[in-house]
């Protein structure tokens, strides 16, 4: 039985509500393909904790469709307690 990982969140203090196409600029130009490739699930942030972009991972472990969550609010996403409406 696999054991599942927890996805990992990282803020880009730089980033502002960047497109799905999101630049990962190197000079090999290979930044793009390993985030895909990672085994791990990472989410990326922007300043306003909008989530800017999800690796393959990420959407796997959270069972997340990842063009339904892009341009959202973390926390609208993945709210405090789900069970709860007055939840923020």
């Amino acid at each position: 039985m696999p054991v599942l990982q927890m996805p990992q969140t990282l803020h880009l203090a730089a980033a502002r509500r960047a497109p799905r196409a999101f630049r990962f600029d190197s000079p090999v130009g290979s930044s793009r393909r390993a985030f895909e490739t990672l085994p791990h699930g990472y989410l990326l942030l922007d300043r306003d904790f909008t989530i800017v972009d999800v690796n393959p991972a990420y959407a796997r472990l959270t069972m997340k469709d990842p063009e339904l969550i892009l341009g959202r609010d973390i926390f609208d996403v993945f709210p405090d307690n789900p069970g709860d409406p007055l939840a923020t």
